[in-house]
């Protein structure tokens, strides 16, 4: 797998991990009306001791927002590849934490976790600040004229290839 591969497959992770949290806390706070603090605390940082916080509508819209957020940052990641910069921070801020987690006895899951921070932190250098414009809806081609009978016949180019899901930016090496 290449480096760019691994860092491809860790941002998808990264974010369906994250629209998954945010929207078990949403759930949650919905059907229960309360939530443990420790997910308050990844949901958005309300600032709750440990125990379980009552929470007000005003809390469950913003458990919504982040919820509708990290679907709709997961679905532009799946469309074009693409993520903000304040989530490339939060996605090497993890790797980074990865890393130090990686416990001393494993050098295998050290090495590991070091080239996927490193690729991860290549792939954001190179990222573009802004999203790539989205292609507008294709209109439908015109008919071909029907052909011709002593027209030589030509085959047909191969057809491009399809870009690979998260392929926009190629790592150096």
């Amino acid at each position: 797998m290449t480096p760019l591969d691994e860092a491809v497959a860790t941002i998808t992770t990264w974010c369906a991990t994250e629209a998954a949290v945010r929207g078990q806390d949403h759930a949650a706070a919905t059907y229960a009306e309360t939530i443990p603090a420790a997910a308050t605390y990844t949901a958005g940082g309300l600032g709750a001791p440990p125990g379980v916080l009552e929470l007000d509508e005003e809390d469950i819209a913003l458990l919504a927002e982040l919820a509708d957020e990290a679907n709709e940052r997961l679905a532009t990641w799946h469309r074009t590849g693409w993520l903000a910069p304040a989530d490339r921070e939060k996605l090497l801020f993890t790797a980074r934490a990865a890393l130090a987690g990686a416990p001393h006895e494993d050098p295998e899951a050290r090495e590991a976790a070091a080239a996927s921070l490193e690729a991860l932190e290549l792939w954001c250098a190179q990222a573009p600040a802004e999203p790539p414009a989205e292609p507008s809806p294709a209109a439908p081609a015109p008919e071909a004229p029907a052909p011709v009978a002593s027209a030589p016949v030509t085959p047909a180019a191969p057809a491009p290839e399809a870009p690979v899901q998260g392929e926009l930016f190629a790592l150096p090496g």
